[in-house]
């Protein structure tokens, strides 16, 4: 049966109809949008709302600065904040685990290829101030090693860097990126893989707190000492420099504590460390203590975890962020942990 019938309800009909169409068509635009980026044409994955995106907090403004455990940890959370879902352990390439993406690389490209393939994973939401070369010695890792990330979602309104330190000591916190450009023209391949002069760089923390982590626009920043050599089980003026930044910012501190190792153990200047800033952040500290539970199975190395480690870290820390999880929502229990054998 003809849906408009004739006469002099035909025009509104017509307009009816075309009214309909024309939603429908907006639907379709913001789900398909695309941008041109670089000469190159991407879809606007930020106008897609994944499954169980109402999981995913909003208006996020968090920095991480760590070594490789802090690595795997933004990369868990950042992949949760793409995808509204935590990466499935039983995936391959494992997300949190260098060597999966390594073993197939070409010969002597696996970091690029770890590089390239986890920035993949998080486009276009992600750019990856990443380069990495063979060092010889601790002197040479400066110029060697650069590995900063950024995420942005405009739909969801959230930001997340991390910042890669190998501790405070023999090394740098640096990089390319201006904090001003930190979110701009995400995915872009200018700062990757290149090794060209630095930006900014700090030796202290509080300096890099004052002078780049808060030109960022964040509210957050998780710090951890990290498994690399540093200053601040030793150096009281290590530690005050980031308390007095953390007034003079008014950003909000989060001290991760050092995980332990497969062998149930911790190294001892990371106690130290810990014991001392605990004591300055008082009840802002991540505490993952629990990690001398876990099993070897937990782990892909002496040191690294597998998922979902990681998954649990990060729900603490939206929970200290302020974030709630649906009523619905199923969390990762540390006791679950236990059972990766």
């Amino acid at each position: 049966m003809n849906p408009c019938p004739g006469g002099s309800l035909l025009i509104l009909c017509f307009l009816s109809v075309a009214s309909v169409f024309l939603r429908e068509c907006q639907v379709v635009k913001d789900a398909v949008t695309s941008y041109i980026n670089n000469g190159e044409v991407k879809l606007a994955a930020e106008r897609v709302s994944p499954p169980h995106s109402n999981e995913r907090p909003t208006g996020l403004r968090l920095v991480m600065i760590g070594d490789s455990i802090t690595r795997y940890q933004y990369l868990s959370l950042a992949y949760f904040l793409r995808h509204g879902q935590w990466f499935d352990p039983k995936e391959k390439p494992h997300l949190v685990n260098q060597l999966d993406f390594m073993r197939r690389a070409p010969e002597g490209q696996g970091w690029l290829h770890f590089f390239n393939e986890t920035n993949q994973l998080l486009s276009p939401m992600e750019t990856c101030d990443c380069f990495r070369q063979r060092w010889t010695s601790r002197k040479e890792v400066d110029a060697s090693v650069m590995e900063n990330r950024y995420f942005h979602d405009p739909h969801h309104n959230n930001t997340l860097a991390y910042i890669q330190a190998f501790g405070n000591s023999i090394s740098k916190l640096h990089g390319r990126i201006s904090p001003e450009d930190a979110f701009r023209d995400m995915g872009s391949k200018e700062f990757q893989h290149v090794n060209t002069s630095w930006q900014w760089s700090f030796q202290d923390w509080g300096e890099a707190l004052e002078h780049y982590v808060a030109p960022m626009n964040a509210t957050h920043v998780m710090m951890n000492a990290g498994l690399w050599p540093h200053k601040f089980h030793k150096h009281a003026k290590a530690r005050d420099s980031i308390i007095k930044a953390l007034k003079r910012t008014e950003l909000k501190g989060i001290w991760r504590t050092n995980t332990y190792l497969k062998s149930h153990e911790l190294i001892p200047s990371s106690r130290t460390a810990d014991k001392a800033m605990v004591g300055l952040f008082g009840g802002d500290v991540l505490d993952v203590s629990w990690t001398r539970q876990l099993k070897t199975g937990a782990y892909w190395d002496d040191k690294h975890f597998r998922e979902p480690v990681y998954r649990v870290m990060n729900e603490q820390l939206l929970q200290m962020i302020g974030h709630e999880f649906p009523a619905d929502y199923e969390r990762q229990h540390v006791m679950d942990l236990q059972d990766l054998d």
